[in-house]
């Protein structure tokens, strides 16, 4: 699995409401450095990160996200992070992402999400995510 990808489709279904990948040069530091950099945070993170394309296939899941889900990026790259919706997953809270996301580009909300062999993720209060759709500069791809 890739840690980035270009989604080759048309870019902006959302009606203008991506947010703008920011340039990638950190400052002092070369593109590539600021890359590595950037790259390194997110593999280091404890906090799950996951990268689809604009058809909502697992480009890139982060290990924090691989650890708390129990599957691994070779099992993710490629699937539609609905695999991690179980029998407590809120349909409506659902609806309500793909609605947000679609008309701001935006989501947070709480629902229940399972790991890898149909358990739930957490045991008590549902699991809290947020959401953002990204264009990539210049080429305007978008990426959730």
């Amino acid at each position: 699995m890739q840690a980035y990808g270009i989604n080759p489709t048309p870019p902006d279904t959302t009606g203008g409401n991506l947010t703008k990948v920011p340039s990638m040069n950190l400052p002092g530091i070369s593109a590539d450095d600021s890359l590595m950099l950037l790259r390194a945070a997110t593999e280091l993170s404890f906090s799950s990160i996951l990268v689809t394309d604009a058809q909502h296939r697992i480009l890139y899941a982060n290990p924090a996200f691989c650890a708390t889900t129990g599957y691994s990026p070779d099992e993710l790259e490629g699937q539609n992070p609905r695999i991690l919706q179980g029998p407590l997953t809120d349909k409506s809270v659902i609806e309500k992402l793909h609605y947000d996301r679609d008309t701001t580009g935006h989501f947070t909300g709480s629902t229940f999400n399972y790991r890898k062999g149909n358990r739930r993720l957490s045991c008590g209060a549902p699991e809290s995510r947020s959401v953002n759709t990204m264009a990539a500069t210049p080429c305007q791809f978008c990426h959730h």
